[in-house]
């Protein structure tokens, strides 16, 4: 079809044409709609479902943070699992008992710019605990300066 072509009838609906329009969209786009999805779940009080569709979408969209501690676990050979849920939260990374969070500056330390995060990251910690996981936080600027890959290389030799 040109330019400013009509479709005919009910062809907007076939999954060729849906998956052609998904792709269509840039990642903004698509980060605000899920985002937007995301709040009217939990204003309807399904935030468990809400809590497992995020997952699901940073399963196959790791942030930039994520895919530097992905490629580290992948270098040194480590098997992980990512976004697995433990208790009603989730883990950016899981091997064996030790929990790994990627926190990035914008979204974890800058506490302003999500309300209650603090008390949900402690809660989260708690409920890792005592579920007998170790948790590891790598902060933003020690996976950029290296350092965290340090820190996951030490523990997991302890282990």
């Amino acid at each position: 079809m040109g330019d400013g072509a009509l479709m005919p009838r009910g062809q907007n609906l076939t999954r060729e044409h849906q998956q052609n329009a998904q792709a269509a969209r840039s990642s903004q786009s698509l980060s605000e709609a899920g985002k937007a999805g995301y709040r009217a779940l939990v204003k309807k009080g399904k935030s468990h479902i809400a809590g497992q569709k995020a997952a699901e979408w940073r399963l196959v969209h790791p942030s930039c943070l994520e895919k530097v501690v992905i490629d580290w676990l992948d270098d040194l050979g480590i098997n992980y699992e990512r976004e697995k849920q433990i208790g009603k939260f989730y883990a950016d990374f899981v091997i064996d008992m030790l929990a790994i969070e990627v926190n990035g500056a914008q979204w974890h330390e800058l506490a302003q710019l999500r309300q209650g995060q603090k008390e949900r990251e402690k809660g989260k910690y708690q409920t890792f605990s005592k579920l007998g996981y170790t948790i590891l936080v790598l902060p933003e600027c020690d996976i950029k300066s290296g350092e965290a890959r340090i820190k996951i290389k030490n523990i997991l030799q302890e282990n």
